[in-house]
């Protein structure tokens, strides 16, 4: 009895400890979306869960207060169903040997880790149903990029998951589909994607986000010809970097940024010549680079000056292939492709019903007025036409 709760006094511990985490990688996402606010320190609670009570949580505050953990019950208690908590537990990272540890000390059962993968196992049909999900007509932005993560095929070799995040023109964002692509990405497998997008109901994207992908370009444009194209500035910057002396870098980081953060497209072109005329006998393949790219690397600069950093660069995407990685980081390598995808359904879709409840913030009202500016333009260059 006495190593029982000694048991379960660790288990709280572990879980305590977790929470924490998570709750300030919950903050940190928060304070980027909400950069008006800061961090305000942190206020105690007692948890009430299965385990019994976990005295003395750290929960991280705001100074707006609007902060709210989504991993904690808001002013309620709840329980949850075992099968719901296996799920849960799997989608969250926990591997199905320390799902059936915990079960054991809960229950006083023996459950096996096979056990626990089948409960957490989830149909074929399921997940097709949730891929092949129609999706909206119309979406203000859509990132493209991948991440790469060992999987066994006889073997084990690291393999490209590719995914499309998509925001709304409410602000509210979407995972439009998750895609394993194989060895590696490539702009062939990425126009299958499109066209399956197109298939699923999307008839127009304002703006597509991707890094430098050889070819992606071209498989945007035949087909989403009235699409926009915003080549991800940090990844061509991260690129530069790669092919300089590392005694250049920060002097040519430093005027980059001149380069791209100012306010006006005038002085973005009047900044980048002087960035060609510093650099450009030193690394004239880098220099060009920049020249021949420019209107891919400044589309970000036709909408309002509040949103740009939304739509310059690919990070929205890379926190949540961050995410993503953290929570299959325990498997260490995914299993074969069938399981794999299962896996993926599981933390994908979790943290889809995440993102839909999280508007970024201000980003309908700035929309609304690049829309009605965008209309402005078009009347008058119609005008203009008839005259």
């Amino acid at each position: 009895m006495k190593k029982s709760k000694e048991i379960m006094e660790l288990l709280k511990g572990i879980v305590k400890e977790s929470l924490e985490e998570m709750i300030e990688e919950e903050r940190q996402e928060y304070l980027v979306e909400h950069p008006n606010t800061k961090g305000n320190g942190s206020y105690r609670r007692d948890l009430r869960t299965i385990l019994g009570e976990i005295k003395d949580l750290e929960v991280k505050r705001t100074r707006d207060g609007k902060f709210h953990s989504k991993l904690l019950p808001y002013r309620k208690r709840y329980s949850v169903e075992l099968e719901e908590l296996i799920v849960g537990l799997f989608a969250s990272g926990l591997s199905t040997r320390k799902i059936s540890q915990v079960i054991k000390v809960l229950l006083d059962m023996e459950f096996s880790p096979q056990t626990a993968s089948r409960i957490a196992e989830v149909g074929v049909e399921v997940i097709e149903k949730w891929r092949s999900r129609i999706l909206e007509e119309e979406y203000a932005v859509v990132y493209l990029d991948s991440f790469f993560f060992p999987v066994r095929r006889g073997r084990i070799e690291k393999e490209a998951v590719s995914i499309a995040l998509g925001v709304k023109v409410d602000g509210s964002r979407e995972i439009l589909g998750y895609w394993m692509a194989g060895s590696g990405e490539s702009s062939r497998f990425w126009e299958e994607i499109l066209v399956e997008l197109k298939n699923r109901g999307v008839k127009h994207v304002e703006v597509f986000v991707v890094d430098g992908l050889t070819g992606l370009k071209e498989v945007i444009k035949r087909q989403f010809p009235k699409s926009l194209i915003q080549e991800c500035i940090l990844h061509a910057v991260r690129n530069t970097i790669n092919r300089v002396r590392k005694r250049d870098r920060e002097g040519i980081v430093e005027d980059l940024k001149r380069v791209y953060r100012v306010e006006t497209i005038e002085k973005a072109k009047e900044n980048m010549e002087r960035f060609c005329e510093q650099w450009g006998r030193r690394y004239p393949k880098v220099v060009n680079r920049w020249r021949d790219n420019f209107p891919y690397l400044f589309t970000f600069m036709k909408f309002p000056l509040q949103i740009r950093s939304l739509i310059y660069t690919t990070n929205q995407l890379e926190r949540l292939h961050k995410e993503i990685k953290r929570r299959l980081k325990v498997m260490e390598i995914l299993p074969e492709e069938e399981k794999a995808e299962k896996i993926l359904y599981l933390v994908i879709a979790q943290l889809n019903e995440v993102y839909k409840e999280r508007k970024l913030r201000i980003f309908e009202e700035e929309w609304q007025r690049y829309l009605e500016e965008k209309n402005k333009n078009r009347e008058v260059l119609t005008q203009t036409q008839l005259t």
